[in-house]
């Protein structure tokens, strides 16, 4: 239910299940959105109610972590006592290392099998595999090796912002957003540091994934800065495609 696939499988999936186990298990220890798998819990709760199967079933919540959300203590604190609240069962340190769909038993790390009659697993994060293609990362699960001061990749003038940079951030839209400003900042910098004339032609291409709850990352306020240095009549238009904006600029830098 992580992917568009996996969200319309899931509708058809839900509403016959009617009783026995639930498990929202966590696949890999870096994942999008930590706090999404106990949303999850929770939304199923109220959705089971709802159809009057809530008695008949039971939800079970498997993280790699040792509460919901580890940076925010009382966020988790305030998430366990809701599980506790609502009968939701919390197993923590653990990971969903296999799935036996004879036996619908679902392993742990521990090796620990779990019974389920409906698994909504969370899979293990990758980088996107034109990522890999281009050589910026060096396999699928590998994140890219940036700078931590600036971000910037092996390849000069190159940055990696959001869940593909590996400086070990939660993979989660308001760090990405944090991380587009750091490389805005970069590229004034360094565009202040060139020696160019005014009217110089300058090309700007930013291309940015719709990341939920931080779209657009990378037009934020340090790229709208470099953009208002060119005319307005100068500046190209911006392309959006499924999940994406591609934003270019062929321009002169105004005197």
């Amino acid at each position: 239910f992580y992917s568009i696939a996996g969200a319309f499988a899931l509708r058809d999936v839900i509403p016959a299940f009617e009783r026995g186990p639930a498990i929202i298990g966590v696949c890999g220890k870096s994942f999008k959105c930590p706090p999404a798998p106990s949303e999850t819990a929770l939304l199923l709760h109220d959705y089971l109610t709802a159809r009057g199967r809530r008695d008949a079933t039971e939800i079970s919540l498997v993280m790699p972590f040792g509460t919901p959300i580890p940076p925010s203590p009382d966020t988790s604190r305030a998430i366990l006592a809701a599980f506790a609240e609502r009968g939701i069962r919390f197993v923590k340190d653990n990971l969903v290392t296999a799935i036996d769909p004879a036996r619908k038993v679902a392993v742990l790390t521990d090796g620990t099998e779990m019974p389920f009659a409906l698994f909504l697993g969370v899979p293990v994060h990758r980088v996107p595999q034109v990522v890999v293609d281009s050589g910026l990362a060096a396999d699928p699960f590998g994140w890219v090796p940036v700078n931590k001061k600036t971000l910037e990749t092996t390849f000069p003038g190159v940055y990696a912002v959001g869940d593909v940079n590996g400086v070990g951030t939660p993979k989660a839209g308001v760090f990405a957003e944090g991380a587009a400003r750091v490389v805005a900042e970069a590229i004034i910098a360094r565009l202040a540091t060139l020696a160019v004339d005014p009217g110089t032609e300058l090309w700007i291409e930013a291309v940015t994934h719709h990341a939920g709850d931080a779209p657009d990352l990378l037009m934020d306020e340090g790229i709208a800065a470099i953009w208002d240095t060119i005319p307005a009549d100068e500046r190209g238009p911006g392309v959006s495609g499924h999940g994406w904006t591609a934003v270019g600029c062929r321009g002169r830098l105004g005197r």
